[in-house]
């Protein structure tokens, strides 16, 4: 069985507590102590959630941000972008992240997006501007899961159909991106099928 060593316990003896005369029964207490070693956590959730050196993997609980979201230089100054950011940063609370490097096509900005471990991503470019001529404009959707290697399509939507689905993400029943999923796999030391708490 596979495990990790993120903690350890240590034997004090008596050492601390004939100093402090910490006694029991006239007699100096034996001492433990544990502790989580914080350093050993980010490897650990990295090598367990990762399997590609190109695709880092984290739950939402410690990633860099909730959301990237990709713009496309002609979309810069559409009201579009305000509109998605401001809805993504309504649900999504661990930040959302700008990336406006409009030298570099927006599928060259995907690829590094998958790098990072953010669990969203949302792009702006040729489907967003093609929708514009509609009452409804659309923006493409990637999502990032554990042990995967690429950003999973989940295809174009409107921004209220977007909200629905970061809402079934973040509060459905279960979701990939929870980070109690992290949680029981830890605990069960790589058991695809671990328990919910």
């Amino acid at each position: 069985m596979a495990s990790v060593e993120i903690a350890h316990t240590f034997h004090l003896g008596t050492k601390y507590s004939e100093a402090l005369g910490a006694k029991f029964q006239g007699k100096p207490l034996d001492m433990c102590c544990f502790g989580i070693g914080v350093s050993r956590l980010l490897p650990a959730t990295i090598d367990l959630l990762s399997v590609s050196d190109k695709a880092l993997r984290l739950p939402r609980a410690i990633s860099p941000f909730d959301a990237m979201i990709i713009v496309k230089k002609s979309l810069m100054s559409n009201v579009i972008v305000e509109m998605t950011s401001s809805s993504a940063s309504r649900y999504l609370k661990g930040g959302i992240l700008l990336d406006d490097r409009i030298e570099m096509s927006p599928g060259k900005r995907i690829h590094e997006a998958n790098r990072l471990g953010i669990p969203f991503i949302i792009v702006l470019a040729n489907e967003t501007e093609r929708s514009l001529v509609t009452q409804k404009p659309v923006i493409e959707v990637f999502t990032t899961h554990p042990k995967s290697a690429d950003p999973v399509d989940q295809g174009s939507m409107t921004l209220d159909r977007f909200v629905s689905f970061v809402q079934s993400q973040l509060y459905g029943s279960y979701s990939n991106l929870d980070h109690l999923h992290v949680l029981d796999e830890l605990g069960a030391a790589g058991d695809e099928n671990g328990s919910q708490n």
